[in-house]
């Protein structure tokens, strides 16, 4: 429902995506958004119930234990503007999980026992994909598409500026001159580290989201920027060397909540999200983008770019869907 159509609040009654809870021949027709999200609330409160009354030991990184339904739920609340639900969920969901420090985070996120993950894919070479891999795509250190020179990855030198000197985050970040201009590559994916190359571990959730979900949601609600300030200064300090408290509140406190996403998220899929979620503009000017490789550097909020088509095939199959169920 987030590819395709726009995020949940004032679009509670837009089109959004088949919703099935029985076996059926004959496709169901797109339904409202909020259709969607009761389902999704919904089930997440059933698993939640379920798994608290039948406790089972976790088998594996790949599993979904209690305390990834929570971090989804947390994820989901957040997306709704249900900030006191986005707010306990989320510290739920981290409560027995420790910040990666330092060094974990400098550990190449290629395999998952090195870090501290709620939630992963452990990769072996036979499910590698090899070119088409995340790791092809993201990590520097392999010969992939990025690697290779084909399609590096860097970091945009404008959120390079933003962070602190001292900052891991940032020191990961290595200058590169590619003959016209100075960019900066990024090594916070670096399966070089341990020899996994292309069957590289994939990570699909963190504490560190979760605190900042937590620290948005607190921000949100007003009244308690003591304690969204208390989380900001939690993960500085297993950030930087010299960490400087956070001071600021208000509007300024959740600004530095959500650029705080960005320093700590990048690479890992959630920046496209927030951007449809906090419907604000793109803007790739003031940075290193070529604008020759991209298709758009600016575009308005809300902007009909963040929503996929839905798929012909889906149309031609579906009795209950037709060319005027298209997005625009």
């Amino acid at each position: 429902v987030n590819i395709y159509q726009f995020t949940y609040i004032g679009h509670e009654s837009a089109p959004g995506v088949p919703v099935y809870t029985e076996p059926t021949t004959s496709g169901n027709g797109r339904g409202t958004v909020q259709n969607v999200y009761d389902r999704i609330t919904a089930d997440l409160g059933e698993a939640i119930d379920l798994m608290t009354e039948n406790p089972s030991p976790r088998r594996h990184i790949s599993d979904i234990d209690l305390s990834v339904a929570h971090g989804i739920y947390a994820r989901v609340a957040l997306q709704m503007g249900n900030w006191a639900r986005a707010e306990t969920e989320a510290a739920t969901a981290r409560q027995s999980y420790s910040l990666n420090t330092r060094s974990d985070f400098a550990s190449g996120f290629s395999v998952y026992s090195r870090s501290v993950w709620m939630w992963g894919m452990e990769i072996n070479n036979e499910q590698s994909t090899g070119y088409g891999s995340f790791p092809s795509h993201m990590d520097m250190t392999i010969n992939g598409y990025a690697g290779s020179g084909s399609m590096p990855k860097y970091i945009s030198i404008a959120l390079y500026n933003m962070m602190a000197d001292d900052d891991i985050r940032k020191q990961l970040c290595e200058a590169y001159d590619d003959g016209s201009a100075i960019h900066y590559i990024n090594y916070k994916f670096n399966a070089s580290l341990s020899g996994k190359s292309f069957a590289a571990d994939q990570v699909l959730m963190r504490p560190e989201e979760m605190l900042l979900i937590q620290a948005e949601a607190i921000a949100r609600q007003g009244g308690r920027d003591t304690d969204a300030q208390a989380l900001l200064n939690d993960l500085h300090a297993v950030r930087q060397v010299t960490p400087v408290p956070v001071t600021s509140t208000g509007t300024a406190l959740l600004d530095s909540i959500l650029l705080e996403r960005r320093f700590e998220l990048w690479g890992e899929g959630f920046r496209g999200r927030d951007i449809k979620r906090l419907k604000i503009a793109l803007d790739r000017t003031g940075s290193d983008h070529d604008q020759a490789l991209c298709l758009y550097m600016t575009a308005e909020p809300e902007s009909v770019l963040w929503n996929y088509q839905i798929p012909q095939s889906e149309i031609d199959a579906n009795p209950n869907m037709d060319e005027s169920d298209q997005n625009d």
